[in-house]
């Protein structure tokens, strides 16, 4: 591992509280496997004090950072511009500064998340593109993804079920200037049925199903899902969440959501190294962790 110098670029993510991230560990293991003289840290910095952290970090002449919960909206206000998907989404969850020699020229927020869901389904574009989708949850990753699916996927329907029906009815709301052709609906996820039946891939949005609650499910048994269709789920802890063994057991095919956390860091990644992130090693690490996570918990 490369010893920390003088001239070792800081990366960081930034967040209250952060002692849950698994962000210092992909990227620890990128920049190690690349021989890469950066150091990613991880920062609890609470609301007030983000504008003094982001600050700090131009001071130090940081390289580039995260922002996770509570200050994905709030930094909007500390960045010179901001990329179409990140005001699309609502949220910045990346920190991109540009230099000319010393001098910072301007601080770019983006979203990675958008790029990072798409990721995994390049080599099902054709099959998806103009499709009907389900996405189940109305919280800042449903926005992100419905602007994916809207832009990038060109959808022709997306139903937003949540369990408060009012929070789906404001996101559609919020989206419709993105959303170009695509018809939005929000429904009570109770009433979901039908429209998830109906579509090409249904998208897990919220946390439930993580651990330590594996066992948990935002999906009620029912005759879906069915082998023509995807299920996605943004959860990656555990890698097969009992969202994804379900759909797997009736046929659909299954994507983790540990997919799109290792491309949205291979995104952000990219804008700060200008090198490829090697997802492989990334991967590895990762199962490692959780894999000892799990044998941790069953003692």
């Amino acid at each position: 591992m490369t010893q920390p110098d003088s001239s070792t670029k800081l990366l960081c993510v930034l967040g209250h509280p952060i002692s849950h991230t698994l962000s210092p560990l992909i990227h620890n293991a990128a920049l190690h496997a690349q021989g890469l003289n950066y150091s990613y840290l991880a920062f609890d910095v609470h609301p007030e004090h983000l504008g003094n952290a982001v600050s700090g970090l131009k001071a130090l002449g940081f390289a580039g950072a995260n922002v996770t919960i509570p200050h994905k909206r709030s930094v909007f206000d500390l960045v010179d511009r901001l990329t179409p998907a990140a005001l699309a989404a609502g949220a910045v969850n990346t920190l991109v500064p540009v230099y000319e020699g010393d001098e910072l020229l301007e601080l770019v927020g983006d979203n990675t998340d958008v790029e990072g869901f798409v990721a995994p389904l390049r080599t099902r574009h054709a099959h998806l593109k103009g499709g009907k989708f389900a996405v189940l949850g109305a919280g800042g990753a449903a926005r992100a993804i419905v602007y994916a699916l809207s832009s990038l996927l060109e959808a022709s329907s997306i139903t937003v079920a949540a369990r408060n029906p009012q929070r789906a009815e404001q996101l559609c709301r919020d989206m419709e200037g993105w959303a170009g052709s695509t018809r939005l609906a929000p429904v009570d996820l109770q009433s979901a049925e039908i429209p998830v039946d109906n579509a090409a891939m249904v998208i897990n949005c919220t946390p439930v199903g993580m651990a330590p609650h594996q066992h948990a499910s935002i999906w009620p048994d029912s005759e879906t899902p069915h082998e023509n269709q995807i299920w996605y789920d943004l959860v990656y802890n555990p890698v097969e969440t009992a969202f994804l063994k379900r759909a797997k057991m009736k046929g659909a095919t299954a994507i983790s959501g540990l997919d799109m956390f290792v491309a949205q860091g291979a995104a952000s990644y990219r804008q700060w190294t200008g090198k490829t992130m090697p997802e492989r090693i990334v991967r590895n690490a990762l199962k490692k962790w959780i894999s000892a996570r799990r044998q941790e918990n069953t003692r």
